[in-house]
């Protein structure tokens, strides 16, 4: 799933610049691949969160030397 998440980041950067469509085609997908309207994603240069999550299913990443982050749980 890692893995999986890592790629779609990835070329989902390359395709939009808007952080509010990256982050709505990153749930998108993992919605499609990974128990439907269950995943959250946020997308964005400086935010603060705390979130509760299933186990196994966070991933907090960065992209752009660490210029944009991306948080995404399910819950």
């Amino acid at each position: 799933m890692r893995e999986a998440a890592e790629k779609l980041i990835l070329d989902t950067f390359e395709m939009h610049s808007r952080e509010d469509i990256i982050a709505h085609n990153i749930k998108r997908e993992f919605d499609k691949q990974y128990e439907p309207q269950c995943w959250n994603v946020i997308v964005g240069k400086n935010f603060g969160s705390r979130v509760v999550n299933k186990t196994k299913c966070y991933m907090f990443a960065t992209y752009n030397n660490d210029e944009t982050a991306i948080l995404m749980w399910k819950s």
